[in-house]
């Protein structure tokens, strides 16, 4: 073998094994045991700071006036609040459902 066809045949190599490695890494842990975290849904709390930081974020890139981007805001803390009072009432009302439907 010439020596670039050994460079070339060490680079690949090289190249395939740390590939191998590094999704081998990259696998789930398979130990006894071994749980995932549980990811739980936002609160109402976080889902309202959510959308009311993408609305700033948009208030903030499309309008250019003070003005305007001094109504957006306040449009964004209105609709914050409303959204959240909105789903502490719809979270409100599950509960109410879940003890008429299991009252032990």
């Amino acid at each position: 073998m010439t020596f670039f066809t050994k460079k070339v045949t060490l680079g690949f190599c090289s190249v395939l094994f740390f590939s191998v490695v590094g999704s081998a890494s990259a696998a789930p842990n398979v130990e006894p045991g071994y749980q995932q975290a549980i990811k739980y849904p936002p609160t109402c709390e976080e889902r309202a700071a959510e959308n009311f930081n993408d609305f700033i974020t948009y208030c903030m890139t499309h309008y250019f006036f003070p003005v305007q981007q001094l109504e957006c805001l306040e449009t964004a803390a209105i609709v914050y609040e409303d959204e959240l009072a909105e789903c502490k009432n719809r979270l409100e009302d599950l509960k109410q459902k879940a003890k008429e439907l299991f009252p032990y």
